[in-house]
């Protein structure tokens, strides 16, 4: 089963699993083919990173940071595949 993942499932799951998630998704290869994600969703997850750290200070910028650079190596890594929509 694939899932695809926008931003406010994106945010959520890697905020409350962190780090944690990355290694243990790296290390289960099966998912790499099962979560996708829009391109899109990653700069809104992102977004909202800003947004909860410097206008409403729920979270710290180091939180803030450290959670976008998960986000980022979970996509470089290839474990959540960023889906990019084409106009044909």
């Amino acid at each position: 089963m694939k899932y695809l993942l926008d931003a406010s499932a994106l945010l959520p799951l890697v905020t409350k699993r962190g780090k944690q998630l990355i290694k243990q998704l790296i290390i289960i290869e099966a998912f790499r083919e099962d979560l996708a994600t829009i391109d899109l969703a990653i700069y809104e997850a992102c977004n909202s990173l800003w947004k909860l750290s410097t206008l409403l200070k729920s979270i710290s910028i180091e939180d803030a940071v450290d959670t976008a650079n998960a986000i980022k190596d979970l996509a470089i890594r290839d474990v959540i595949k960023p889906i990019k929509f084409i106009k044909n």
